[in-house]
């Protein structure tokens, strides 16, 4: 799988991912939901942990992920509550997205967010001929979105053909960050459920399910040969071991999930999805972005949905070993393992990592 380069905590607890995706996080102060999936118009309930000789005031607060505004906020009692009981938001929101709901215990967030997703249907993407805009196989193809599609159908005074998207409840999960320890060092990645959701879930289960266990580094390409910015480090692909001659760089993970539209740039230190030309098939082969300059026109392409918050100098090592003709490491770097660390409060959030400034010119 070729991404297209030439186209215009301080503790680590538990990683154990049940079989319904959530963590299996030793008792604490936080919230803990019931199950993952809720049907529209229900009940949420979630457990409020909290220390047994804790007396004070608890709370809890929607906060917008992008951001971290906080978007709506109750006051709870520790046991169960209900969610959508007590943020009645959830179910009335015009257009609901993404939250993270956080505890709050005499004002201090404690323990690790919610994710709070709702389940919308997708926005597929297709390839269609730029001119009829009819799906298309051709080399020349466009590939665009449904919702775009049936403007530009519009448009052209023609039937737009467009879904519309229905709302079915939420998937509601622990917030976690996703660690890959390479044979360079360790980096860790910070989901966006926000910009792509089914994406950074699909990708977490990966993780927790170990699919992320003694994989190559197959491809590195530090700078692109036409403007000379900087570009990928690729991985995922079971099939590139020692020794083994028909490696093609196309492994996955057996399965492939539909192409998501993110908000997140392809930017340094972004996670991202490689996939064949077929808009739909994502699966398990990731890479990691070097600069925006070189990156930017894979937005809206390729599904970005998350960003490195340590480990810069792991991503440095990773991006000069030395390759052959075929962008291929000659002594390929392994990520020998992955796994899920809990996520700190919105409040302890770490930034993201900032590219690395300039090497000083030789004069």
């Amino acid at each position: 799988m070729l991404i297209d380069m030439f186209a215009g905590f301080a503790v680590r607890r538990v990683s154990a991912f049940v079989a319904q995706g959530a963590l299996g996080i030793a008792a604490q102060a936080q919230l803990v939901a019931e199950r993952v999936y809720f049907g529209y118009g229900r009940q949420i309930p979630v457990r409020v942990q909290v220390p047994p000789d804790f007396e004070g005031d608890a709370e809890v607060r929607l906060h917008d992920p992008a951001t971290l505004a906080p978007t709506a906020r109750a006051a709870v009692a520790p046991g169960r509550v209900d969610l959508a009981g007590v943020l009645p938001v959830l179910w009335d929101a015009a257009e609901p997205g993404v939250a993270l709901a956080q505890l709050y215990l005499d004002g201090v967030a404690t323990g690790p967010p919610l994710v709070v997703q709702p389940l919308l249907s997708a926005v597929r993407a297709r390839l269609v001929d730029p001119y009829s805009l009819e799906p298309s196989a051709g080399p020349d193809a466009e590939l665009v979105f449904e919702d775009e599609l049936g403007a530009r159908r519009g448009a052209r005074g023609r039937e737009p053909g467009a879904r519309a998207r229905t709302f079915s409840g939420y998937r509601v999960y622990p917030d976690a960050l996703v660690s890959f320890d390479t044979s360079l060092g360790e980096i860790v990645f910070r989901l966006r459920p926000d910009a792509a959701p089914n994406t950074a879930f699909h990708v977490r289960r990966l993780v927790a399910d170990g699919f992320y266990t003694d994989i190559r580094v197959h491809r590195v390409v530090e700078r692109r040969a036409d403007n000379g910015e900087r570009f990928v480090i690729q991985f995922g692909d079971p099939t590139f071991v020692e020794g083994f001659e028909g490696f093609t760089g196309d492994g996955d993970a057996g399965f492939y999930v539909d192409l998501e539209r993110s908000t997140l740039e392809h930017d340094y230190a972004v996670l991202s999805v490689a996939r064949d030309r077929d808009p739909d098939s994502n699966s398990g082969q990731l890479f990691i972005c070097l600069s925006r300059a070189g990156t930017a026109h894979l937005d809206g392409r390729y599904t970005a949905f998350g960003e490195a918050v340590s480990g810069g100098g792991v991503i440095e090592r990773l991006a000069v070993v030395p390759v052959d003709e075929n962008d291929r490491p000659i002594v390929p770097p392994v990520v020998q393992s992955a796994r899920l660390v809990e996520a700190p409060p919105v409040t302890e959030r770490r930034p993201v990592l900032a590219p690395p400034s300039p090497r000083p010119i030789d004069r």
